[in-house]
């Protein structure tokens, strides 16, 4: 009895062993998941994209999908492993992972994660109650400056300052001054012209006191809000983006050809 206790100890070693630096690694590979992730990784996901968003007939696409085939994969992955540990790491993970514990360990990791949720429920339940206030916060702000954009304003047409009442960091009202800072008599000519950059800008020019006006204005209102109404309705509402020494104020933004001309009119009548 003791002689094959001995022959069964002895042939642990012999097993260990007998098994090649890469026969290790790619065991340690396999065990740990590390082909299936890499390969549904470029496949499932990378591939895929191209496939589906790119050219379908591109023989590029055909050729890397017959490069990087199982047996390129595992020389890859192998290489990788082996420049992050030496042989004597390697031994000794390889032997780890032979264990009982080891096997456990490898296979467990779905579970590891299900009990780390399991003891983080009430962190990850106040992440989602705090994610769906902030969401209704939004949509709340969105539909309030719908409202304020579409709204019908008894005032006469011109040029008003928005000052911004900031409730919290997800939430703001609007407010428009009583009386206009300009009037559409203040305008001395208007046009709608392209840039140094080649956008399409509509350009203001304002008469003399209204620029003296406009400068000392956009001094001391910089990031505020110039609500242009005309026949009671907002039309457009630029930001103040600096002071306007020279009383011509530009108004850019991701606006058509036909809205820039429509504005441009409602500012002339």
């Amino acid at each position: 009895m003791k002689t094959a206790l001995q022959i069964l100890l002895f042939l642990f070693p012999l097993n260990f062993y007998a098994q090649s630096k890469e026969q290790k690694v790619e065991f340690l590979i396999d065990e740990l998941g590390y082909f299936n992730s890499i390969k549904s990784k470029i496949f499932d996901y990378h591939i895929e994209n191209l496939k589906n968003y790119g050219d379908k007939n591109d023989n590029r696409i055909k050729t890397l999908e017959n490069k990087i085939n199982d047996k390129e994969i595992l020389k890859r992955l192998v290489n990788a492993y082996s420049k992050t540990y030496s042989e004597n790491e390697i031994n000794e993970i390889y032997k780890f992972y032979n264990s009982e514990t080891g096997k456990k360990f490898a296979k467990s990791n779905n579970l590891v994660e299900e009990n780390i949720k399991d003891n983080f429920v009430d962190v990850f339940e106040e992440i989602k109650r705090l994610q769906e206030e902030n969401q209704q916060k939004k949509s709340h702000q969105a539909s309030y400056l719908t409202n304020f954009f579409e709204s019908k304003y008894e005032k006469q047409d011109g040029f008003y300052l928005v000052t911004e009442n900031e409730i919290d960091r997800e939430e703001s009202n609007l407010e428009l001054e009583t009386n206009p800072l300009f009037t559409l008599k203040d305008i001395e000519e208007i046009e709608s012209i392209y840039n140094d950059q080649g956008n399409l800008v509509i350009d203001i020019k304002f008469k003399n006191e209204s620029a003296k006006k406009l400068k000392e204005i956009t001094a001391n209102n910089i990031n505020k809000g110039m609500a242009i109404i005309v026949d009671k309705k907002i039309i457009i509402m630029p930001v103040i983006a600096s002071e306007i020494p020279d009383g011509k104020l530009q108004i850019s933004g991701p606006l058509s050809v036909e809205e820039m001309k429509n504005i441009v009119n409602k500012l002339k009548k």
